[in-house]
């Protein structure tokens, strides 16, 4: 598997990640193995990438270019690659604790939660992997709409009203 390749299977697993839990939204143990396996995959991808930082191997990838320099790049750096074994590494350990605590005080809209959940992931992940300061806007303002349905997730005032304080800082 080329370098390239890497980067777009890292980026695309939460996504798949995602998807999953929605399309088994009704099987709740089928939706659950999808954070802790998309995880686990995520952090060998992210293993195998830092491993090929540290052999001085690229990790570019350009999708395409906007105008004469502004392009949308991936470029992972190895303080980058060190993010992106934190946040695999977190996800596997989050969706493990999230499963449990969620079942066991029977909270609400638990798909929502875990879907979004996956693509606060693939938008940290294209954040520590991103090329230049428009990729990493982007992905930001994606990661900030992903985790306010986390923010407000009790949908209660308080959780509410929080979620409305979250945005109005962040955007």
């Amino acid at each position: 598997m080329n370098n390239e390749s890497l980067i777009i299977l890292g980026l695309f697993m939460p996504l798949f990640s995602a998807l999953g839990s929605y399309c088994f939204k009704n099987n709740i143990n089928v939706r659950d193995s999808f954070g802790v396996f998309g995880g686990i995959i995520t952090f060998i991808i992210s293993l195998k990438i830092f491993n090929g930082i540290q052999s001085n191997e690229q990790y570019v990838l350009n999708f395409f270019t906007l105008f004469d320099g502004v392009d949308f790049l991936f470029n992972v750096t190895p303080l980058g690659s060190i993010f992106s074994l934190v946040a695999s590494s977190l996800w596997i350990l989050a969706s493990i604790y999230t499963v449990g605590y969620m079942r066991g005080v029977g909270e609400k809209n638990q798909t929502r939660f875990v879907i979004f959940y996956s693509i606060a992931i693939h938008a940290a992940l294209a954040i520590a992997w991103s090329g230049n300061l428009l990729m990493l806007f982007i992905f930001y303002e994606i990661l900030t709409f992903s985790t306010f349905p986390l923010v407000g997730h009790k949908q209660n005032a308080e959780s509410q009203s929080a979620g409305r304080v979250y945005l109005s800082i962040l955007v």
